[in-house]
Parts: structure tokens; sequence; C-alpha cells
């Protein structure tokens, strides 16, 4: 009787211990899965912030343009 308990104890203690790997192995797995997350966050960050500058310089450009454009238009123009 003893016997057989240590046999169903060990059984048990085996299957505890295979859950227990596949535990650590899914959460090995979830870790890898946020580390990418995390390396495709701040590519995303650094890639809005490119256009946010190149947005800006564009808004920029085109400021400089309207200056130039009214500028030239002015020195057109004839007062009456």
């Amino acid at each position: 009787q003893s016997e057989e308990k240590v046999i169903r104890l060990s059984k048990e203690k085996d299957q505890l211990l295979k859950e227990r790997d596949a535990a650590l192995q899914e959460a090995h797995m979830w870790r890898t899965e946020l580390g990418k997350a995390r390396e495709q966050a701040v590519v995303q960050e650094a890639t809005i912030a490119r256009a946010d500058e190149k947005l800006r310089a564009s808004e920029a450009d085109a400021w400089v343009y309207y200056l130039h454009i009214a500028i030239c238009y002015s020195a057109v123009v004839v007062p009456d």
C-alpha cells in the first residue's frame, strides 16, 4: 500500500513538473512576444517622429513659399 502511494506521488510529481515546465515555456514565449511588441512600438514611435518632422518642415516650406509669392506679388502690383 505505501509502495503504491509512493508510485502515485511520484507520478503526480512528474505531472506537476511537466506542467511547470510547460508554464515556464509559455511564459518565456510571452516574454519574447512582449519584447518584440515593445521593439515594434519603438520603431513606430520613431516613424511617427520622423513623419512629424517632415510635416513641420513641409509646413515651414509652404509658409516660406507663400511669403515669397506675397512679396513678389506686392512688388509687381502698382497701387492706384
